[in-house]
């Protein structure tokens, strides 16, 4: 893992995307993200045409079931003496923020991020690209697409699989293999398409984009300020930096968009804190609301013909009930990820 000058083309294609990119791998106590914990953490940092790495075992403070030390080589021993994850935030925040986060599976590794960060109360985002589903519209023909599945269908050489490093290192070389069999334009553009949260547009000036690519993926208020200072629109975010990335896309730009020249975040712990945080903020500046309104839905138990709860989600109109509403969502996408997470809790 000495040289990391054998991806030239890989290093070139990133370079095309103007920004860094960061090829991330982590090993953890299973996966739950909100039990487990990493116990690995590893990267190859691509950047103005050069590769650098950084690699880190890392004390979960729970133990490392078997099977998973069987799997990863990495047992509670393995860790006993490493730091923390809060120890090495500091050192890893600087190389992912502001970049573009590729996993396999970026999912799994993005979102267990994520929820590191959150524990120690620090906001983290990026622009994220899953190379399942860039290995899926690059070779549609195969059927499978696990790392596993790869290796063994290029012969790509590996040691101590399921390390962190060593799978870092064999997506690049597949990376870098693919873009030897694949036209260059199309590869780029299946990358820009699959990005998710997306990366922002370039025409972005460069002081807002440093602010906007600070945003975390979590509940909050977003303000918009022209270059006078003054507030043009307020916004409530469930996910603020996938929301704002994806509203920055969009074909039909909102008129403080195109004159935004600054932001404030104002970070809320859940759903209700962001609206009722809006509705300060929206005084504070002396903004009226739009004449649009909001339906809210909730979810409903519904009982079945064999006695069984069926969750069902409603529009929750003004008024008295006999029912129980579960939670206020602004929107039924929220509410399914709340059924998911509940399920999962």
């Amino acid at each position: 893992m000495s040289d990391f000058a054998r991806w030239p083309l890989l290093s070139e294609a990133f370079s095309r995307l103007g920004r860094p990119v960061v090829v991330v791998d982590l090993e953890t106590t299973g996966g739950n993200f909100y039990q487990d914990r990493i116990t690995e953490v590893a990267l190859v940092r691509f950047e103005q045409g050069r590769a650098s790495h950084y690699e880190q075992l890392v004390n979960p403070c729970r133990s490392i079931p078997e099977f998973v030390a069987r799997l990863t080589g990495i047992h509670d021993e393995t860790v006993k003496n490493a730091p923390v994850f809060a120890d090495i935030a500091g050192d890893l925040l600087p190389l992912l923020q502001g970049a573009v986060v590729v996993a396999h599976n970026s999912r799994f590794d993005y979102t267990f991020l994520r929820h590191e960060f959150a524990r120690i109360h620090t906001d983290f985002a990026a622009p994220s690209l899953c190379t399942v589903q860039l290995s899926r519209r690059l070779y549609p023909e195969f059927y499978k697409h696990s790392l596993d599945s790869i290796i063994e269908r290029t012969g790509i050489q590996t040691t101590n699989r399921h390390r962190a490093m060593t799978d870092v290192a064999a997506l690049c070389d597949y990376l870098e293999l693919s873009l030897t069999e694949k036209n260059h334009q199309q590869w780029d553009e299946h990358v820009r398409v699959l990005m998710n949260p997306k990366m922002l547009p370039t025409w972005l000036p460069d002081s807002l984009a440093q602010q906007l690519y600070a945003l975390p993926d979590s509940y909050g208020v977003l303000v918009w300020f022209d270059y006078f200072g003054k507030a043009q629109a307020i916004e409530a975010h469930e996910r603020t930096y996938s929301e704002t990335a994806t509203l920055l896309h969009s074909k039909k730009l909102p008129p403080h968009i195109k004159a935004a020249a600054s932001i404030r975040f104002i970070p809320a712990v859940g759903q209700l804190h962001t609206l009722w945080l809006k509705a300060q903020t929206m005084q504070e500046y002396q903004l009226m609301p739009s004449e649009k309104s909001t339906s809210f839905s909730t979810v409903r138990f519904i009982a079945d013909e064999h006695g069984g709860l069926q969750a069902r989600i409603v529009l929750l109109n003004s008024g008295t009930r006999n029912w129980r509403p579960y939670g206020l969502f602004a929107h039924k996408k929220a509410a399914k990820r709340a059924l998911t997470q509940w399920s999962q809790e």
